[in-house]
């Protein structure tokens, strides 16, 4: 015998959430409707920051001490959480970030500064929230490469029509969010993707609006670089995620030195 399903109970939810308990300064209840820019916290995981900081703070990977050890062991075994979220194929696939943009910068820097020359083709269009356009505009002029744009349809989708055109041998990069922060648009990654990889070309996706919406499993797109920011999945605030095929991040250089991320330091090199 089936056990009945719990009833949905929204009074149950916004428990959850402290901040919701807050009466406006009219004595109204608070209702928050802006989970597009930001998500409140729940008390998982306002609990858990607590305990962090009151019981085990420590720098990751550097201590040789206790709380040394306890914080990167929780760090690692979230990144492997991530991991599997996103069935990627290894943690080292996995790399935090300060948010969706930078993840998109560091690709933008590290990956697209060093591999993409005069004449090449970047492919974008025009729903991009700006995190996914900027940094793009700033590497066309650094490397001299060329922008291009996939246009709209009427009601706000990417007009396939185009896709042939506009995905040639020429491009390198296409870079689309799966969704729409605005329109709400989901797109067609794994169209995108095939026919990136068609022509030798990588795809980043902007995962911010898509990933705390739907599944994504990275393997079965079969793309490059994903993208996406922890506090639009009721975590913390400054962190996120960059996904990358390990070959790809493994070719990159550096974004950021400082660290941990060096054998030897010299004083005139490291």
């Amino acid at each position: 015998m089936e056990t009945p399903s719990r009833p949905f109970d929204i009074h149950d939810v916004r428990r959850d959430f402290p901040i919701l308990a807050r009466p406006l300064p009219n004595g109204a209840p608070l209702v928050y409707l802006d989970n597009g820019a930001t998500s409140q916290k729940p008390l998982a995981v306002l609990d858990k920051l607590r305990e962090v900081e009151a019981t085990y703070n420590a720098n990751v990977h550097r201590g040789i001490h206790q709380l040394g050890d306890r914080v990167t062991v929780e760090l690692e075994a979230a990144r492997e959480k991530i991991q599997r979220f996103l069935n990627a194929a290894e943690s080292s696939e996995i790399i935090f970030t300060s948010g969706t943009t930078m993840s998109i910068n560091l690709v933008a820097f590290a990956w697209g500064r060093k591999f993409l020359k005069p004449g090449d083709e970047i492919l974008l269009n025009e729903m991009e929230h700006h995190a996914n356009l900027v940094p793009w505009q700033q590497t066309a002029k650094a490397t001299g490469a060329k922008l291009r744009y996939i246009p709209l349809t009427a009601d706000g989708r990417l007009d396939a029509s185009h896709f042939d055109r506009l995905i040639t041998a020429k491009t390198k990069l296409v870079a689309v969010t799966a969704m729409s922060n605005v329109l709400g648009t989901l797109n067609p990654i794994r169209e995108l993707a095939a026919r990136a990889h068609q022509v030798g070309a990588v795809i980043l996706v902007d995962g911010a609006q898509s990933v705390p919406h739907q599944p994504t499993d990275v393997r079965d797109l079969v793309i490059d670089f994903l993208a996406f920011s922890g506090h639009k999945l009721y975590g913390p605030t400054g962190v996120g995620v960059l996904y990358g095929r390990r070959e790809l991040l493994e070719a990159m250089d550096p974004f950021l030195c400082g660290g941990n991320m060096i054998n030897e330091v010299h004083l005139e090199s490291s």
